[in-house]
């Protein structure tokens, strides 16, 4: 597991990496780091991402990190039943070698999008469903039997965070009911000191109505109140979010390509 932060972090120039490697250290997340002090291979277990980054890995780092991926990686992988992983390379080496090393035959190149919140506040916005309630996701909420759909935010937590436990530690979310039904919710992924990542999903037969909005505006205001800094991930071929993060008034701060790959 990754240790000592500031040892790393503060020397990271990419945000997103650096709100992924804070989580970790601070046991927000789970992944695991290998490193000869020169060039880092992070696995994110979050969003399953593995990050190059450091030094541009020469031959040998290749073949160690091929070795790595075969006798360590795939099998705890598998055994997790991952499917699908992202490589995001930060060293600028070859596809190629990123094919090679993974060991993909087919695969697919995706453009991302991160966006950082940099305003002050959050404006107002209002849904056209005039029943909405909003609330914590807390505890309470995770453990009420009669709220329905209360399980898909249990399991998305269970998936982005070590453990319920850890996320009612340091964790936070707001939710969107219309009587007894969760329709959807924003909860915070990726935590550290000062930032945190955005996780949202709204269910289908709820959206275009402007549910998503006032959620995540109510979650951002929170994060504001409590000097936290939100980033929002998507792919740029996710028109609806992209949509949604501009409407919020989030700031585009990067454009990449990540390789998505089956284990």
């Amino acid at each position: 597991m990754l240790k000592n932060k500031q040892s790393f972090s503060s020397d990271v120039d990419n945000d997103q990496l650096k709100i992924t490697l804070e989580s970790i250290s601070e046991g927000n997340t789970e992944g695991y780091l290998w490193s000869d002090g020169k060039f880092y291979f992070l696995w994110d277990l979050g969003n399953v991402v593995f990050y190059l980054f450091g030094e541009s890995p020469d031959s040998e780092h290749l073949e160690n990190l091929t070795r790595l991926y075969e006798k360590e990686v795939r099998g705890k992988a598998e055994s997790e039943a991952f499917s699908y992983f992202k490589v995001n390379d930060l060293t600028g080496i070859s596809e190629d070698s990123v094919r090679s090393v993974f060991g993909l035959g087919e695969y697919k190149m995706l453009k991302k999008y991160f966006y950082r919140y940099t305003k002050g506040s959050v404006k107002g916005f209002e849904s056209s469903v005039d029943e909405l309630e909003i609330v914590d996701i807390d505890e309470d909420l995770l453990e009420s039997k009669e709220l329905k759909n209360f399980e898909l935010i249990k399991n998305e937590i269970e998936w982005m965070w070590p453990s319920l436990e850890r996320y009612f530690q340091k964790g936070y979310g707001k939710a969107s009911l219309i009587d007894d039904e969760i329709v959807c919710w924003c909860t915070a992924e990726y935590v550290s000191e000062g930032r945190c990542g955005i996780g949202i999903e709204t269910l289908e037969g709820f959206r275009q109505k402007g549910i998503a909005t006032v959620t995540a505006a109510v979650f951002i205001d929170h994060c504001l109140k409590n000097n936290v800094a939100p980033y929002w991930e998507c792919g740029a071929y996710n028109e609806p979010s992209v949509k949604l993060a501009e409407r919020l008034g989030f700031h585009k701060i990067d454009e990449y390509q990540v390789l998505l790959g089956k284990f």
